[in-house]
C-alpha cells in the first residue's frame, strides 16, 4: 500500500481532533496536506462535506451547553456575506492582499490572547450583523471561517465548554451555508470514490471523539491557551497561504 492510500485518513483523523479540542481548525490542518494530494477542487468540498459530518456530531453531542441566541444575532449576514462571497471570491483570486491582512489580523489576536490570562473586553451584540457578514464572505471564498468566528465569540462567551459548543454548532452552520450555496453555483468538483469518502467519515468521527474526550480532561486555561495558540497558526496561515498565492 503507498503513503498515498493511507496518508489522508491519518490527515483527516488529525484534524479533526484539532476541531474535537478546539471547536475549529480542523481545516487549517487538513486542507493545506490534503492538497499535496488531490487537487483543491476536490480537497475543499470534501474538507466541506467531513465538516457537516463531524461538527454535526460534536453539536448534538454539546448543544445544550451552546449559546443559540449568539448565533441568531450572526445568521442573518452571515447569509448575506456568504451569497456576497460567490461574486468577490472571484474577484479575490486576482489579489491575494485581503487573505493577506486577514492572517496578520488573526495571528495579532492569537499572539495577544495567548499573553494575557485575563479575558478580553466583550464586543456589543452590534457586532454581530458586521462580522456575520466578514464569517459569511470568508468561509465562501476561502473556506476558513473559523478564526473570525471564534475572535467574536471569545468576546461573547467567557465559559470554555459552552464557548466550544457554540463553535461547533456555529461552524456546522456555516459549512453548510457556503457548501449549499457552492452547490447551487456549480463549484462542487468531483470527489473520491464512495469507500474512499466512507474512510475519511470513520477518521473524521474518531479524530472528533477523541478531541473532544481530551478536552474533557484538560483544564480550561490550558483549552484557552490552545484556541489562542491555534489561531495564531491559523493567521501564519492564511498569510502563507496568500503570499503563495
Amino acid at each position: 500500500m503507498e503513503m498515498t492510500d493511507w496518508l489522508p485518513f491519518v490527515i483527516v483523523l488529525a484534524g479533526y481532533t484539532v476541531l474535537g479540542f478546539t471547536g475549529f481548525g480542523s481545516a487549517l490542518v487538513i486542507v493545506p496536506l490534503l492538497s499535496w494530494i488531490w487537487p483543491l477542487t476536490t480537497v475543499v468540498p470534501l474538507v466541506l462535506m467531513m465538516g457537516v459530518l463531524a461538527s454535526g456530531h460534536l453539536g448534538l453531542r454539546h448543544g445544550a451547553k451552546a449559546r443559540w441566541m449568539e448565533l441568531a444575532h450572526l445568521a442573518p449576514t452571515v447569509l448575506l456575506g456568504g451569497v456576497s462571497g460567490l461574486y468577490l471570491s472571484r474577484a479575490a483570486q486576482a489579489s491575494a492582499w485581503p487573505l493577506a491582512l486577514l492572517g496578520v489580523y488573526v495571528a495579532v489576536v492569537g499572539a495577544r490572547g495567548m499573553r494575557h490570562s485575563h479575558a478580553p473586553r466583550p464586543l456589543s451584540t452590534a457586532w454581530a450583523w458586521p462580522v456575520g457578514a466578514v464569517i459569511g464572505i470568508i468561509e465562501v471564498s476561502f473556506g476558513t471561517a473559523g478564526p473570525p468566528l471564534v475572535i467574536y465569540l471569545s468576546r461573547r462567551i467567557a465559559d470554555l465548554h459552552e464557548l466550544r459548543a457554540t463553535l461547533a454548532v456555529g461552524i456546522l452552520g456555516t459549512v453548510l451555508t457556503s457548501l449549499t450555496l457552492l452547490i447551487l453555483d456549480g463549484r462542487i468538483a468531483v470527489l473520491p470514490a464512495w469507500p474512499t469518502l466512507a474512510g475519511l467519515a470513520v477518521a473524521a468521527l474518531l479524530g472528533v471523539r477523541l478531541g473532544d474526550a481530551l478536552a474533557q480532561r484538560v483544564d480550561a486555561e490550558r483549552v484557552r491557551k490552545a484556541v489562542y495558540l491555534l489561531l495564531v497558526l491559523s493567521g501564519a496561515s492564511l498569510l502563507a497561504r496568500a503570499l503563495k498565492s
